[in-house]
């Protein structure tokens, strides 16, 4: 991989949902962790896609938190905190594909998810008003019963807390641009 990409990197954008609104409210880099190439490999060979994103959110500032690191994995969310949880979503259709020139320099993939309210852990809801969203994750999911499965591609922490404000979701569009070598 090193002889034919130089470079494999992404950035979100998070957006507040309400009905058919998304409003742009924040937009960033994010770091692909160790368990990427893995997948890289896997989905090459036919045995799996990129098909989910974490929010994780806390419900108290005392909540110890998830920080973005490259050895990150499904257990590392799953960990048990009193006022943290994440909401896990599917990605909706199709990621979508795009190349900028004839040499292939800064293909890209994308891949969008909408949040539903739902936390993984019953136990820490989602609440309007006093859940701050502060990382997200970019998974292939095996299974979407079980998330011990879960292998995450790459993640980000959030350069500025996100309020769930009542009435709304969260929105993000993760790209993964690779950019090829000369």
């Amino acid at each position: 991989m090193n002889e034919l990409f130089k470079t494999v990197k992404g950035k979100i954008e998070i957006f507040r949902v309400n009905g058919d609104s998304w409003d742009l409210i924040h937009k960033q880099h994010n770091l692909i962790i160790y368990q990427g190439a893995d997948i890289l490999a896997k989905a090459l060979a036919g045995d799996l896609n990129i098909n989910a994103m974490y929010l994780v959110f806390e419900n108290d500032p005392g909540a110890i938190r998830i920080s973005a690191d490259l050895s990150n994995i499904a257990g590392t969310y799953a960990d048990a905190s009193a006022n943290r949880s994440f909401v896990r979503v599917s990605t909706m259709g199709n990621p979508v594909y795009t190349s900028s020139d004839s040499d292939y320099q800064n293909n890209e993939v994308a891949f969008l998810a909408v949040t539903d309210g739902t936390s993984f852990f019953p136990t820490v809801p989602v609440t309007d008003g006093t859940s701050v969203f502060y990382h997200s994750a970019l998974v292939s999911a095996a299974d979407m019963d079980d998330q011990s499965e879960d292998l995450i591609f790459s993640c980000a922490d959030l350069s500025s807390d996100i309020s769930k404000v009542a009435g709304a979701q969260i929105g993000i569009r993760w790209t993964i641009t690779f950019e090829a070598s000369p």
